[in-house]
C-alpha cells in the first residue's frame, strides 16, 4: 500500500486549506449543505473527525451551548447496522436517532476493515450511482483507504463523554 496515491491527485486548496475532491462542484461540497462530503479518502476522514473535536468550541454547535462530545469518529459497521434500526431492509426517512438517507445516497466509509488481512476498509451504504435495488442494511462493499471517488464519503459518530457504546 502506497501513500503517495493521495499526493497524487491534483489538491484543492483555498487559503492555504486543503478542499476536498469536489468541494467546488455545483452538485457536491459547498453548493450543497445537505449533502455529504465526498471525494475524500478514509484517512481523510478519521483526520476530520479528530479536527472536529479540538475545534467544537469554535463551531456552531459549540457556541451554542451544546456540550462537546467525549469522541467524534467514523462508525464501525456494526454501530452503523445498529443505528439503521435492524428491522429495516430500506431505511429512508428518519430512523430511531433522528438519522435520514443511509443507505442510497453514498457509500460511507466505515471505521473497520473490510478483510482480515487489512488491505481494504469496509463501506456501507450504497451510492446513487449504484444498484438502488441493493440499497438495504446488509450492503456492503470495500475500498482502500487512500482512495478518493464521488461516490464515497463519511457520517460521523458522535458520542458524551460518559457514554460507553459499543454494539
Amino acid at each position: 500500500m502506497r501513500s503517495d496515491r493521495l499526493t497524487s491527485q491534483k489538491p484543492h486548496f483555498e487559503d492555504d486549506v486543503l478542499l476536498p475532491d469536489l468541494w467546488m462542484e455545483a452538485h457536491f461540497g459547498l453548493s450543497q449543505p445537505d449533502a455529504p462530503v465526498v471525494g475524500v479518502s478514509w484517512y481523510e476522514a478519521n483526520a476530520y473527525c479528530k479536527w472536529l473535536l479540538a475545534h467544537w468550541d469554535e463551531l456552531d454547535e459549540g457556541r451554542q451551548g451544546l456540550a462537546a462530545p467525549g469522541v467524534i469518529r467514523l462508525p464501525s459497521e456494526a454501530e452503523w447496522i445498529h443505528a439503521n434500526g435492524l428491522a429495516w431492509m430500506y431505511p429512508w426517512g428518519e430512523s430511531l436517532w433522528m438519522l435520514s438517507d443511509m443507505p442510497g445516497t453514498i457509500w460511507e466509509w466505515q471505521a473497520n476493515f473490510n478483510d482480515k488481512n487489512q488491505n481494504y476498509v469496509a463501506l456501507r451504504g450504497v451510492s446513487w450511482t449504484g444498484d438502488m435495488h441493493a440499497a438495504g442494511v446488509v450492503t456492503r462493499g470495500y475500498d482502500s483507504p487512500f482512495d478518493r471517488h464521488f461516490s464515497v464519503g463519511f457520517r460521523v459518530l458522535a458520542l458524551p463523554a460518559n457514554v460507553d457504546f459499543a454494539v
